[in-house]
């Protein structure tokens, strides 16, 4: 891949990686909340799968701002998960 092909390659995966989020965000709002340890599990790794991606284009744009509320809906995210899978 040359130089172009290979930023649109990039850009794909991270809006492959954002939509997965977006995905699981649908489902566990259909669910109204109520999913199985399993499933938060699942729906926690796919929240940090986006939340990467994003994390990922807002570094590579040089959005600061943006990266730092990434950085942080990660760190919450990742808690909140940890929580749940500790009980």
């Amino acid at each position: 891949m040359k130089g172009g092909s290979t930023l649109n390659f990039l850009y794909i995966v991270l809006y492959a990686m954002m939509a997965c989020q977006m995905v699981a965000w649908g489902w566990y709002t259909h669910r109204a909340g109520r999913v199985s340890d399993k499933g938060y599990f699942v729906f926690t790794l796919c929240m940090l799968l986006g939340q990467s991606g994003a994390g990922i284009e807002t570094f590579h744009l040089r959005a600061w701002g943006a990266f730092a509320v990434q950085v942080y809906f990660f760190g919450f995210t990742a808690y909140g998960g940890i929580r749940r899978w500790s009980r």
